[in-house]
């Protein structure tokens, strides 16, 4: 059995194949009946519960009862109903509603996903007709086993039942034109599915047209639906939502719920087509919603397959995967072998995506092995086309030529344009992978402009091909044609988070604008564009003014402390807490619990963010220009900003007078391993200075070299640094000049900013952190004296530098006291653990005294998420603990891209401080004292900036003595 929907999966990792895959919530499939009138009206949520409550009803009664129930999608209840309605029908002899009775019931099965069920009632229903004479009704059951026949991808045999059924429909006693329409429409649905666009056309507007006529509302919205899920299929977006918002408004006013989520679908995959992702999130998040509250099972695995590939598409893979991998559990569980193979070959895109191609290629052979004997083109072609750009990636010509060969005798026998486009595409990404410059303008010679679906990529291999050519006008023309149409689609998500993502895997194409520009002497551009392509989450923060909560925002807040409070119970039972200690098995599916818990968490605040009156639209490239950076730089002050392409690295010296350029020709890949292995050096406690010199020298020379040499750094004494990828991850204080031996810290101040566009904002009152420090004092705290006694030495130090000092140790260094602090106008430190989680890090925390309290903000964790949400008054925040300037433990997972959004600096930086001290790695409880008893003496003596006091305590614990070694200073850096 291979139970079915409307085939769509991510074919490959762009816009237009994300809207490819949403074209299978497609399944408008009309139940094919008239709306009932029961002879009662019975209010949602109160069915029958036992048999006496249906005492004395009639089993035409009975059956209108279910009817109601299956009308708002209720198909459990109506179920039951359905089966007292047969029952009553048998004691009383009456065939017409006992046959009425099973085929809904059949019906209801199919959408519950109990296809055999279906499949044997529904039969059974169609010989009670036929047996009885019933002409009349013959028409329903060919049309419903129809429907299951279609959802079972039979397709020969879907139309041989439609046929059956319009037969029936035409010549019954007085043959109804709305029963012939439904019939056509259905055989439409299986039309749509083998390509045959123009049949499928007929069937639709037949539907739509005779409800009409009829004063029909739902087959009227039907046709209109799934008319407007053909105009997505053939790139008609704006088509498609006059329709579909048409369709919505009647399901809506006919209480509708299964058909309402499914336009919802229909919705979200013509936003994508105009480039309005943030739109199509929230079409496809209300239409999870609506299919898990009414018990959808097939639905729910569709809706959750669109927001994989729309996650897909943002560029967040790692939670795409678990998307697909909770709809695949969903059709394993109702045995969809066809969508359990869409979801393969959506997990085979993700892997390769991540740079799993092993994994990518089994799974993408798994799909179409299902594929293949269903005859079903479209999946199979999708699949041909993954398993073509998987073997291209790992180098097996043979496998490209022959899957493109299979897919290309697919497009032909499809005749369709979006398929064309699909495969041109993938023909030209495996051109463009080869170096085959002409290759790639060949294949795209014959593609227009269409839409902001396929408009970026498009144009971004052009440039490509047109600037290895040296074409520069070319390349330049192309290139801002696909940044202003990524900028588009970027601009629609509602979550900082997603935008950086969506930006980060999509580099290179800013990237080629940014050499050709360069080559094209345009610096001032180029640095623009190369500052556009990181994520700018914290520029739109600070940009964004505040707003009072509304219904929708304090609704959004209740949920999160519902799940929240689920968070903390299930981290209690976990660490026994709760009561004994589990078991070892126990504690697996407890932590695999936890994680879904607060995965769940991070998904309800990009929902939040979705529909945030704060939320701000992206800032605009035009938003950025260099004239406002060096308006704000001080005499002495350069802003040093890296762009890292997959080929080398392009750096910008900005000075408040003039801007330079210089490229390192290091690829991503070389660079990467280099900071990998630096980085692993220093942070061992044990590391002797000889082990990483060799390093520090090499990226020295290739980072740094050049720019030493210009006439803008001779006056230069402090550095901020835009870093950009795996150079998030290098304290660059420790890199050594290979002529003078010297630190670069030695030299220059250093500062880091995830972007030159927050420079402004962070700058924006002009008051120094050592000003503010003197003034208010600083609030120290100490939640683990004990456990950390080198924390009490930090306590004591800071108390003796900075006068006024509060701290607070022990059971006083509470969350709650925390909270208080942050308000407070003094600098916030606290000296202690901290932890990561790199697969959910809204959920890394600062470790605090736990106040006792039931709720989340007295637990003793501040956690990045609730970092995010509270009004930060303090100027300075530092934070003495370990690893709290970046995402990932250690480099013990693949290399985030982009900025790091969700780190705790991060988040304190979003939320009003002006200057973050946080750390790269693990630090000793020793050097950590040392180093902040320097840091604050160098705020107390004067130092305006932090990151002045910052370099001030470096070059102290390095002029000699037990903390000498890099481990013990290069991993704290000023960011802000």
């Amino acid at each position: 059995m291979i139970p079915r929907r409307v085939p769509r999966a991510a074919s490959a990792p762009d816009l237009m194949a994300v809207v490819a895959a949403c074209l299978g919530l497609a399944a408008c499939a009309p139940d094919e009946r008239e709306s009932s009138s029961p002879a009662f009206d019975l209010a949602a949520g109160s069915a029958p519960r036992a048999a006496d409550e249906l005492a004395g009803l009639t089993a035409d009664s009975v059956f209108a009862l279910a009817m109601r129930r299956y009308d708002l999608s209720e198909y459990d209840s109506a179920s039951a109903l359905l089966l007292a309605a047969e029952r009553r029908a048998i004691e009383t002899e009456d065939v017409a509603t006992r046959a009425d009775a099973l085929t809904w019931l059949g019906n209801a099965a199919r959408h519950l996903g109990d296809y055999e069920t279906s499949r044997e009632v529904g039969e059974e229903a169609l010989d009670l007709k036929l047996n009885a004479g019933l002409e009349g009704e013959v028409w329903r059951s060919y049309n419903a086993l129809g429907l299951l026949a279609w959802w079972e991808a039979r397709f020969t045999d879907a139309i041989e039942l439609f046929d059956l059924a319009l037969l029936s429909a035409a010549e019954a006693p007085d043959a109804d034109p709305l029963a012939v329409a439904k019939a056509e429409n259905n055989r439409g649905l299986v039309h749509f599915d083998l390509g045959n666009f123009d049949r499928a056309a007929e069937g639709f507007e037949r539907l739509r047209r005779v409800g009409e006529t009829v004063g029909a509302a739902r087959e009227q919205a039907e046709g209109l639906s799934n008319l407007g899920m053909l105009d997505v299929a053939i790139g008609d977006p704006h088509a498609a939502i006059r329709r579909l918002r048409e369709a919505r408004g009647i399901f809506a006013s006919i209480d509708d719920p299964d058909r309402e989520q499914i336009v919802l679908g229909h919705l979200g995959s013509a936003y994508l087509l105009l480039g309005d992702a943030g739109r199509a999130r929230a079409a496809y998040d209300t239409a999870l919603l609506v299919s898990r509250r009414h018990g959808l099972r097939v639905e729910e695995a569709q809706n959750l397959e669109l927001l994989a590939a729309f996650f897909s598409l943002a560029g967040d893979q790692r939670r795409a995967l678990r998307y697909y991998d909770d709809a695949r559990e969903i059709n394993l569980a109702l045995g969809d072998d066809l969508y359990a193979g869409i979801d393969l070959r959506n997990e085979a895109v993700t892997y390769a995506e991540l740079g799993e191609l092993q994994v990518a290629r089994q799974r993408a052979l798994e799909a179409l092995q299902l594929h293949e004997p269903l005859d079903v083109p479209v999946p199979e072609l999708r699949d041909r086309l993954v398993l073509a750009e998987i073997a291209g990636r790992q180098g097996d010509e043979d496998e490209v030529d022959r899957q493109l060969a299979a897919a290309a005798h697919l497009v032909e026998r499809l005749g369709t344009e979006t398929h064309r486009v699909e495969t041109a595409l993938t023909t030209a990404r495996l051109a463009d992978a080869a170096g085959d410059s002409r290759g790639v303008l060949r294949v795209l010679a014959n593609i227009g402009p269409l839409d902001y679906a396929t408009d970026w990529e498009v144009e971004s291999l052009r440039a490509r091909a047109s600037l290895r050519l040296d074409d520069l006008v070319a390349a330049v023309r192309s290139g801002e044609a696909a940044v202003s149409a990524l900028e588009r689609v970027r601009g629609t998500l509602g979550s900082a988070a997603l935008r950086t993502t969506f930006t980060a895997s999509r580099t290179r194409t800013y990237a080629d604008l940014v050499t050709a520009l360069l080559r094209s002497g345009d610096s001032r551009r180029a640095f623009v564009i190369a500052d556009a392509a990181r994520g700018r989450g914290l520029v739109e923060h600070l940009a964004s003014a505040p707003d009072d909560s509304g219904d929708s925002l304090t609704r959004g807040l209740a949920e999160g402390q519902r799940i929240l409070r689920r968070v903390n119970r299930l981290s209690a039972a976990l660490s026994g807490e709760a009561g004994e200690i589990p078991p070892a098995e126990t504690k697996a599916d407890l932590s695999a619990l936890l994680r879904e818990a607060r995965a769940e968490y991070e998904d309800h605040l990009l929902r939040m963010a979705e529909t945030d009156p704060r939320r701000v639209a992206a800032l605009g490239l035009e938003h950025l220009a260099l004239s406002d950076i060096q308006a704000v730089l001080e005499p002495g002050q350069v802003l040093l900003e890296y762009l890292v392409t997959p080929e080398r690295v392009v750096a910008f010296i900005v000075t408040p007078d003039g801007i330079e350029t210089f490229e390192s020709q290091i690829d991503e890949t070389n660079l990467t391993s280099r900071i990998r292995v630096t980085r692993g050096l220093l942070s061992q406690p044990d590391m002797r200075d000889e082990d990483a010199e060799g390093m520090l020298r090499e990226l020295y020379d290739l980072l740094f070299e050049p720019a030493a040499r210009m006439a803008r750094l001779h006056d230069a004494v402090e550095l901020i640094v835009v870093p950009h990828g795996a150079l998030t991850y290098l304290p660059f204080g420790a890199l050594r000049d290979p002529v003078t031996g010297r630190y670069l810290i030695e030299r220059y101040a250093i500062s880091y900013v995830p972007s030159a566009a927050a420079l402004p904002h962070l700058r924006r009152d002009g008051v120094s952190v050592a000003a503010r420090v003197r003034a208010d004092g600083v609030n120290v705290f100490v939640p683990d004296p004990a456990g950390l006694p080198g924390s009490r030495d930090e306590a004591m130090a800071i108390a003796e530098a900075v006068e006024g000092a509060a701290v607070f140790s022990g059971e006083s260094a509470t969350e709650s006291s925390a909270r208080a602090g942050l308000a407070a106008p003094g600098a916030f430190h606290v000296a202690g653990h901290a932890a990561l989680t790199p697969e959910n890090p809204l959920f890394s925390w600062i470790e605090l005294a736990d106040g006792g309290g039931p709720d989340h903000d007295a637990d003793g964790r501040l956690e990045v998420h609730e970092v995010l949400q509270i009004s930060v008054n303090s100027p300075l925040i530092f934070l003495s603990g370990c690893e709290t300037g970046v995402r990932q433990r250690a480099w013990s997972s693949r290399l985030v891209q982009g900025e790091d959004y969700v780190t705790l600096a991060q988040a304190f930086l979003h939320s009003g401080a002006r200057s973050v001290v946080a750390t790269l790695w693990r630090v000793e409880d020793g050097g950590a004292a040392a180093f902040a008893a320097e840091f604050y003496r160098a705020l107390a003596d004067g130092a305006v900036t932090a990151a002045e006091a910052v370099a001030t305590a470096q070059r102290v614990l390095l002029a000699g003595g037990r903390y000498a070694s890099p481990y013990h200073w290069a991993a704290y850096r000023a960011n802000g």
